[in-house]
């Protein structure tokens, strides 16, 4: 598995986001209703110069474990503004970024969405926040009062919905998300 192949330092990430080595793709998302499309989904990529193109498997535990996930999610929404910003119609649908769990207490991460919007010229509420299913032991209260704090700035957000979300939807009040997004594994059962 490439994941468990490529050693990571904090050395090469530096280098890898000040050369922008990691690449931001697109994949869209059509309503099942009316065929549009609905938003593009944001990808993360790493073009790294000698093992070439790497999954977000090969690196995203390491972001994790050196507490850097909230970094990666910024350089990915900044990196999602300017490339969807340069290409985008005056009709063209939003796109989703998938956030991180550190963002969920990373209480200047709302402001600082924000001011990115506002730079890039972006309307806000084209934006669809992936917000996973925090632990079991984490502060659903501190949680909570974050996606307030998210919903508040306009974006939709979304929940993706794993394992025991349940337990955690019924928990979250008022409920701030616009949709729920589950996997292929939850829709078969």
């Amino acid at each position: 598995m490439v994941a468990q192949a490529v050693r990571l330092s904090n050395v090469d990430i530096d280098n890898a986001l000040r050369n922008k080595d990691f690449e931001v793709l697109f994949q869209p998302i059509f309503d099942l209703g009316n065929g549009a499309l609905a938003r593009v989904e944001t990808f993360i990529r790493w073009r790294h110069p000698t093992l070439g193109v790497l999954p977000p498997g090969a690196f995203i535990s390491f972001f994790e474990t050196q507490g850097r996930m909230s970094e990666l999610t910024r350089y990915v929404l900044s990196e999602a503004l300017t490339a969807y910003t340069s290409w985008r119609g005056p009709f063209a649908p939003g796109f989703s970024i998938n956030l991180a769990l550190t963002d969920l207490s990373d209480e200047s991460f709302p402001s600082h969405l924000s001011v990115l919007m506002r730079e890039a010229g972006f309307p806000v509420e084209l934006v669809t926040l992936e917000c996973p299913v925090p632990p079991v032991d984490a502060d659903i209260a501190a949680v909570s009062r974050q996606l307030q704090r998210l919903a508040a700035t306009g974006a939709r957000l979304a929940i993706e919905v794993r394992g025991r979300a349940n337990d955690f939807l019924a928990a979250v009040d008022p409920f701030p998300f616009a949709e729920i997004k589950t996997g292929g594994a939850a829709i078969l059962r």
